[in-house]
């Protein structure tokens, strides 16, 4: 029961994310400490902590990637990444963002074909990570 709550709460604050994302192109810190800290304390134990904190290590490995690439991944969706992987593990994060990156490569592309955007627009990635969610618990 309760891996059905968690579940929903975190589809809850991926929706919030993806909206404010899909809006301003920014996703706001204090939104992922309330995810982050409500996916802590729904750790039931030690294995838990251990598959949460590994989780988190995906996300700081987009940070890096961040970091490196000069933003061309943005900040905001490497500590999301890392709040979801305290949801969900390391292999199901990684699917997580493999899935999330297929859907935006995706449209991306749609776009360019349909000629809506360039090259070299900015878009938001937190409503493909929400759109992948949602395939991955169905």
């Amino acid at each position: 029961m309760f891996e059905i709550v968690s579940k929903l709460v975190l589809l809850f604050f991926l929706f919030v994310i993806a909206w404010k994302d899909y809006k301003t192109q920014l996703i706001e810190i204090r939104q992922l400490v309330i995810m982050g800290v409500f996916g802590i304390v729904s750790c039931g134990s030690w294995e838990a902590v251990y598959q949460a904190i590994g989780g988190a290590v995906s996300g700081c490995i987009i940070l890096l990637i961040a970091w490196c690439s000069k933003e061309c991944v943005g900040l905001g969706d490497g500590y999301l990444f890392m709040i979801t992987g305290i949801f969900l593990g390391f292999i199901q994060n990684i699917t997580l963002l493999m899935a999330s990156l297929l859907l935006a490569g995706s449209f991306a592309i749609g776009c360019l074909v349909l000629k809506k955007k360039k090259g070299d627009d900015r878009m938001a990635l937190g409503p493909f990570v929400l759109t992948a969610y949602v395939l991955f618990i169905l």
